[in-house]
């Protein structure tokens, strides 16, 4: 038995007097999601006896927009057709399914859950055609009867903390798998099978989902309040949620979820509000325009005392003198906090450690003379330089843990007081970054922004084994860039110059020997950079 399909131009009357038998479906109402063919029979049918649930060989069916077709045959699905045309039942061709634009998922349900019986040839005993609702069914109602939990996440202020929350409105849902509908829902229904008769039990299943759903969208870092306007992401987390349930069991799936209204409880609002309000006044400067307004309106309080205004300022002074900071203390704490802020924001680093953040020239080590003279070298580079006029930078070479990476943080910090930009890169984890910015195609964008830097610090190099890739066309290109354009350089290695020529960049990854290519490196290295060795303990050890 097969399907062929029938020219797309021919008339739906014209079929029903040329085919044996002409099965159909008139327009599906809105609230119809199954129903059974309609048949009309012609002249040259052989099922003279007029038998419902007999099809005859060469009968045709017609299938609409909007509707999916299955021929069941003694319970069993025998043929699929989803899209729309007209089909003519051959029983002498091979299993057929036309699966439209549902995919590749219904011909792996057929080979499931479909099943085949010839009967020697013979059609079935009991043979009918039944009719899916492909379109979107829209207009379903819910509402939380109960509230529902809701995480509410703002990493802004270190907030998180679960509340209740109620919402309503309506979602729409559409039937992707006609196979799994009816062999799992409606079944060999006499009639129609309607929207009723599952509508409570997908409105139950939705509302439990709403919980898991509502964490998908906290993790999102979308407040509840925000939902209305994310109702796309919330649509997705629920068929992700609800995929077990709705999509594999009963082939259905959520298009779309609407949201009328949410809110929370006015004791979770007024819990959060509190909460933010208590996280602002961490910003020292917003504590004291808070304390200058309260003693702006206290003064107003004291001047109207019924006792006499000295008497309420007096009240004033003994408040003021039990304690705590003033407004001027906290303005002061708070202009400290933006300035050691945008401090931060003149050292950009990548993928170095934290204590960079904090190295300053006071706690370098002057045990001996290489760590001396580093130590001035980088001090006198922060004293002297001008941006927009080139001068060296510094190679700092050495053993493990001597301070080199150390220095160059004190360095970055202290031209970032002098309100000079610089960026710090440990290179070797930058190198790994860069092999994987080929695959998303970011090679230039985050290349350019390492080589434009005011001033660069690469730190490790020759930490590791370097590709001839990342030798030329990422270190090189750096290179060359910032030795054209005369951009003050920083090293940290524990290579001297000529080992990190000779020993290093010589030699590519899989061990061929390239000393020009080196050389050239090198050149621009020792134009952009003086170097210091730094001998001494290593600070590291015993960690």
């Amino acid at each position: 038995m097969g399907l062929l399909k029938a020219g797309l131009g021919a008339a739906g009357g014209v079929m029903a007097d040329q085919w044996k038998e002409f099965i159909y479906c008139e327009s599906m109402p809105a609230d119809v999601l199954a129903c059974k063919g309609s048949k009309r029979t012609g002249g040259r049918s052989s099922n003279t006896r007029g038998e419902d649930n007999v099809i005859s060989n060469g009968s045709v069916i017609a299938v609409n927009d909007g509707q999916g077709m299955l021929v069941v045959q003694n319970g069993k699905i025998i043929e699929v057709a989803l899209e729309p045309g007209e089909f003519v039942f051959d029983t002498g061709s091979e299993p057929s399914v036309f699966s439209g634009n549902l995919g590749d998922s219904i011909k792996e349900t057929f080979a499931n859950i479909g099943s085949r019986f010839t009967f020697g040839g013979d059609a079935g005993k009991d043979q009918r055609v039944y009719f899916i609702n492909t379109k979107e069914i829209i207009g379903n109602k819910y509402g939380t009867a109960s509230p529902v939990p809701f995480r509410v996440v703002d990493n802004n202020i270190g907030l998180d903390v679960d509340i209740s929350v109620r919402c309503n409105g309506e979602y729409s849902y559409r039937i992707t798998n006609p196979l799994l509908f009816y062999t799992n829902v409606c079944g060999n229904v006499t009639d129609s099978y309607t929207r009723d008769k599952i509508d409570s039990q997908l409105k139950s299943e939705l509302l439990t989902a709403l919980q898991p759903a509502f964490a998908k969208i906290s993790e999102m870092g979308i407040r509840y309040s925000a939902i209305p306007g994310h109702t796309t992401e919330l649509a997705r987390a629920l068929n992700e949620v609800l995929s077990a349930d709705w999509r594999d069991l009963r082939g259905v799936e959520i298009v779309s979820f609407g949201v009328n209204s949410i809110a929370a409880s006015q004791e979770d609002e007024q819990m959060i509000k509190d909460l933010q309000k208590a996280a602002v006044m961490r910003d020292p400067t917003m504590a004291a325009a808070n304390i200058a307004s309260a003693q702006s309106d206290a003064m107003r309080a004291a001047a109207a005392n019924p006792n006499g205004a000295m008497a309420g300022f007096m009240g004033m002074g003994m408040a003021g003198g039990m304690g705590g900071m003033n407004a001027s203390q906290l303005f002061a704490a708070g202009q400290a906090q933006q300035q050691a802020a945008e401090l931060r924001q003149r050292v950009t680093t990548v993928r170095m450690p934290k204590f960079i953040r904090q190295a300053d020239f006071k706690h370098v080590i002057r045990d001996n003379d290489d760590r001396v003279n580093a130590l001035q070298a980088a001090m006198s580079f922060v004293g002297s330089y001008q941006p927009g006029q080139f001068q060296p930078g510094m190679y700092l070479s050495g053993n493990f843990g001597v301070g080199k990476t150390y220095l160059l943080g004190a360095t970055a910090n202290a031209l970032a007081e002098r309100g000079i930009i610089s960026t710090m890169v440990h290179f070797p984890s930058f190198a790994v970054e860069m092999k994987g910015a080929i695959k998303d195609g970011t090679v230039d964008e985050r290349r350019d922004a390492i080589k434009k830097a005011p001033i660069l610090m690469l730190d490790d190099i020759g930490a590791d084994s370097m590709s001839a890739w990342v030798r030329d066309d990422v270190l090189g290109v750096i290179l060359e860039y910032r030795m054209q354009e005369e951009l003050p350089t920083f090293f940290s290695s524990n290579f001297t110059m000529q080992q990190l020529e000779d020993q290093h960049l010589a030699i590519d990854a899989q061990g061929a020997r390239e000393p020009l290519k080196a050389k050239r490196i090198m050149q621009r290295i020792r134009f952009l950079s003086r170097e210091y060795y730094i001998e001494g303990e290593n600070m590291r050890a015993g960690n």
